[in-house]
């Protein structure tokens, strides 16, 4: 089994809907040995280990498994800014992302040998106090994560520029530094 795959153009391959509850099943079985083997990621989907199929795993807690078959996304509602969201398939990449707090997607869900369609929403909390999911509530980001995936969209594609915190003054090299040190910025801050 081959590892994860950090080729972007080859992730950026649009993934096609799988039609067989067998071939499903394999698939499953294959990313859950390659997440069984990563200790900081929550979920792959099926082209990260180089299959163009709209399946991913995410994993909700010790041994429990989300499996996403064919999703589709449904609504997404209050956007927000992720914070530091990284990839398995860019280690050591992190950066901030747009994302939903609740999101509804329709899954199909094995059920004996055939598809079962059904309808799931994933909520991520405002605070510690606000958790309406069964889930993780990071579950909420990695389903939108592995939406993506199998969309041929990464998370170049969703970053965000956060608006600073305060609003610096345009200060020429010759002013005297904002700091308050009494020295020129070029000899301060401006360093």
């Amino acid at each position: 089994m081959a590892g994860i795959v950090t080729d972007i153009a080859a992730l950026r391959k649009k993934s096609d809907p799988i039609n067989s509850v067998d071939e499903a099943k394999d698939l499953i079985e294959k990313i859950k040995i390659v997440l069984a083997g990563i200790s900081n990621g929550m979920g792959v989907a099926a082209i990260q280990i180089g299959i163009a199929k709209k399946v991913a795993v995410i994993r909700v807690g010790p041994d429990q498994f989300l499996n996403l078959i064919n999703p589709e996304f449904e609504e997404g509602i209050d956007e927000i800014i992720y914070l530091r969201e990284g990839c398995l398939s860019m280690p050591g990449y992190f950066q901030d992302t747009k994302r939903y707090r609740q999101i509804t997607i329709k899954n199909q869900v094995i059920d004996g040998d055939k598809f079962r369609e059904e309808r799931q929403v994933f909520y991520y909390p405002k605070d510690k106090d606000d958790n309406l999911s069964r889930f993780d509530p990071l579950t909420c980001i990695a389903v939108q994560h592995e939406l993506d995936h199998m969309n041929s969209i990464t998370i170049l594609e969703r970053k965000v520029k956060r608006e600073p915190l305060i609003a610096m003054p345009k200060v020429g090299r010759n002013d005297p530094c904002p700091c308050g040190s009494n020295k020129k910025f070029k000899k301060c801050c401006g360093k």
